[in-house]
């Protein structure tokens, strides 16, 4: 195992245990507060994202690189077209708590509220969550980068085997 790989190791296994710690000290107080269990959420969503910025960052451009690139474009897709067909099916979309939910789930609350002035309506939630092929955290962004990425990676692969 070379340094980076014993590197990322060893801040996975300390971020696993500093969630395991501060999630049993929760526990052990007794009654578990929604807020508290969302900071400790929060904070370890933090830690990963910092480890997989990191990680990608120092990884060269290479079909390795791709396949993790498109890895993660398909987990976001399937991750937030299951929320939304959850929002919608049991009527979350329709309350104010479950709208704004929605929005933080996909990372689009300033976009919405510049876009549509705080309007609560479903249409332009749905334009800006699923159609618009300019907001990254939407569903037709990640099939287009997934359209974009297939297509490009079956060029180059084309032209390798031209030469």
């Amino acid at each position: 195992m070379c340094i980076r790989d014993r590197e990322y190791w060893n801040l996975i296994v300390r971020t696993e245990a500093r969630f395991g710690k501060q999630a049993q000290a929760l526990a052990d107080e007794g009654e578990l507060a929604a807020d508290q269990a969302l900071e400790l959420l929060a904070a370890t969503g933090e830690a990963l994202v910092a480890m997989t910025g990191a990680q990608i960052d120092r990884m060269t451009r290479d079909d390795g690189w791709r396949l993790l690139s498109v890895g993660r474009q398909l987990e976001r897709l399937n991750f937030h077209a299951m929320a939304l067909d959850l929002g919608a099916e049991t009527g979350a979309l329709e309350d104010d708590a479950g709208f704004s939910a929605m929005l933080t789930l996909f990372d689009s609350i300033i976009t919405f509220n510049d876009r549509y002035q705080h309007r609560r309506d479903l249409a332009p939630l749905l334009d800006l969550l699923v159609l618009d092929s300019e907001n990254p955290r939407s569903l037709g962004w990640v099939t287009d980068t997934l359209r974009a990425v297939s297509y490009t990676h079956l060029r180059a692969h084309e032209t390798r085997h031209d030469l």
